[in-house]
């Protein structure tokens, strides 16, 4: 599904945001400063995963790294893996800070 919705723009970046998940204001600004700046096609972004309210800190799921912002014409899921995808990158990958 993936795949099918990057074709379905014409946007040369996309920030795929799941249903629940919720996007700060600065990452917004700092996906808008790195997309103008360097020679990367897709970041990974800090995810903060709660259960039951609280914030988890433990067990590998902080902060929980997910390929999010990519450049539509240079990534591609594997259509092997529908669920817990897999982005394939022609080019190099760069990470946001987790501040």
């Amino acid at each position: 599904m993936r795949n099918a919705a990057m074709e379905a723009f014409d946007a040369k970046w996309i920030f795929f945001v799941d249903a629940d998940e919720r996007i700060p204001p600065e990452l917004g600004e700092e996906a808008r400063r790195v997309i103008q700046q360097g020679p990367e096609v897709g970041w990974w972004v800090p995810r903060h995963n709660y259960i039951a309210g609280k914030l988890v800190r433990h067990g590998g799921f902080h902060p929980d790294y997910q390929l999010r912002l990519l450049r539509r014409d240079r990534a591609r899921y594997d259509p092997e893996r529908p669920v817990h995808e897999v982005v394939s990158l022609d080019g190099p990958r760069g990470a946001y800070s987790t501040r």
